[in-house]
């Protein structure tokens, strides 16, 4: 048997072990950019209200009013899981109604005549009861880089992020469904 004195000593230099580190970062399932919580400040408000609205069937005004629940999704018309999702929002925004406010945008398209085309389909089959708007790329990084869709943030009444949903690669869960998405907003009305 050996001992800790018989067993040869390992030496790594310094950017060894940083590299190491970096690699064990990396592959951590829940790297440390998930842990970092959201917060809905005012600027991020005057942006999305700034951001041009794609126009639906209701036309609602994008109103983001301090002390109220926010929910802000990011979505796309050619998105299959973003149908699910509008359903449920809809669904929430009808059970909730002025308790909560939601806003969609859509950073994914060109809206081009193709686009325009197929937005006016998805629109027709989600018949939306929250504002859309038109974001960008600033749009995204406010929102941590969103590069997955749907992606769904809830925010509380102060701003502060209590819930959120990103559709992972080849999950088997493609978006929140509407009594995940309430159960989450009971705690916080």
């Amino acid at each position: 048997m050996k001992t800790l004195s018989s067993i040869p000593e390992i030496r790594l230099s310094k950017p060894l072990l940083a590299v190491i580190a970096l690699i064990a970062v990396c592959l951590h399932p829940m790297s440390m950019a998930d842990e970092t919580k959201l917060e809905l400040v005012d600027s991020k408000k005057k942006h999305l209200v700034s951001l041009p609205a794609i126009e639906t069937s209701r036309n609602i005004p994008l109103q983001l009013e301090n002390s109220k629940i926010t929910i802000v999704t990011f979505f796309a018309s050619w998105c299959p899981p973003c149908l699910d999702e509008f359903q449920a929002l809809n669904t929430v925004k009808t059970q909730l109604g002025d308790k909560i406010t939601i806003v969609a945008v859509n950073a994914f398209e060109a809206f081009d005549s193709n686009d325009e085309a197929r937005m006016q389909k998805f629109l027709e089959a989600t018949d939306p009861s929250f504002p859309l708007v038109k974001g960008n790329d600033e749009t995204l990084a406010l929102f941590g880089n969103v590069n997955r869709i749907p992606t769904l943030y809830v925010f509380d009444r102060h701003g502060k992020q209590a819930f959120n949903f990103i559709h992972a690669r080849g999950a088997t869960k493609r978006s929140v469904d509407a009594e995940e998405l309430t159960k989450a907003l009971q705690p916080l009305l």
